[in-house]
């Protein structure tokens, strides 16, 4: 092969037709795509009364494909190019209960998993959850609650603790309901809110919590890092884990709660 003939058979190989996505989609995943296109000419459209209707059934082909964590789910992948479509389908709408439907689903679009750029970096994600339903987030799926999560650190804010806080009170809910512990107490660490863990305790899950914060607990700085241990030390307390708790009462080397928790301990 001479250097003359490379660039030639380098052109043929770009030539190469590229086959259409749509032809690795199997006959079931190319009825989905059809009936999403379809579903989005209708919020496109000027019929008023077919926009509820059809973000309900959106939200309903998102929900029931969200609650697999190993891919992304199917009906994200076909909408991801109708994102912004759908963006300008909720500024038209006027209906204030049809408008929250609306935000609801492009919340999860702007879900770094299928939405762009652009969407993450505004925050997107969290922009339209708040002004969407604000109704059970978690049945969007763990995905779009992580992602959320994320959103909320970078936000959080003084200014709009209140706006936030509703939210982060559901987030949580769906963590500790969901074996997802560890996340809720990254997002509340990273908030300084650790006190709404207290209400979420309990003896399925609390060991879980407790052994992560003490390790925790040793990268960070004060006062944070003893606010953490004592949080830990009430917790223990309050399940009668005296043994432990008198561990971190002298990791605290704290002679008062020493004493404290040995009188608090009615074993004999």
């Amino acid at each position: 092969m001479t250097a003359k003939n490379k660039p030639e058979e380098t052109k043929k190989e770009k030539a190469d037709p590229v086959p259409a996505a749509t032809d690795d989609l199997s006959e079931e995943d190319k009825r989905l795509q059809e009936e999403l296109n379809l579903l989005v000419e209708k919020l496109v459209g000027d019929d008023v009364d077919l926009y509820l209707p059809a973000l309900q059934m959106l939200t309903n082909l998102i929900r029931t494909s969200t609650t697999s964590m190993t891919s992304v789910p199917k009906p994200l992948k076909f909408l991801r190019e109708h994102y912004p479509t759908l963006k300008e389908v909720y500024e038209k709408i006027q209906d204030p209960k049809t408008k929250k439907f609306c935000a609801d689903v492009v919340s999860v679009l702007a879900m770094g998993v299928s939405g762009s750029v652009e969407a993450a970096e505004k925050k997107e994600c969290l922009k339209y959850c708040l002004l969407g339903t604000l109704s059970n987030v978690g049945e969007w799926g763990h995905e779009y609650v992580r992602q959320l999560e994320g959103e909320i650190a970078e936000e959080w804010k003084v200014e709009n603790m209140d706006t936030l806080l509703p939210l982060v009170k559901d987030v949580i809910t769906f963590d500790m309901q969901h074996s997802a512990e560890i996340q809720a107490c990254d997002l509340l660490m990273e908030i300084d809110k650790l006190d709404l863990l207290t209400g979420h305790m309990d003896a399925s899950n609390y060991p879980r919590v407790c052994l992560y914060l003490i390790g925790c607990a040793s990268y960070v700085v004060e006062p944070e890092s003893t606010a953490i241990l004592q949080g830990v030390l009430d917790t223990y307390i309050k399940f009668g884990e005296h043994p432990r708790a008198l561990l971190v009462a002298m990791q605290l080397h704290d002679k008062a709660k020493c004493e404290e928790v040995f009188n608090s301990c009615t074993d004999p």
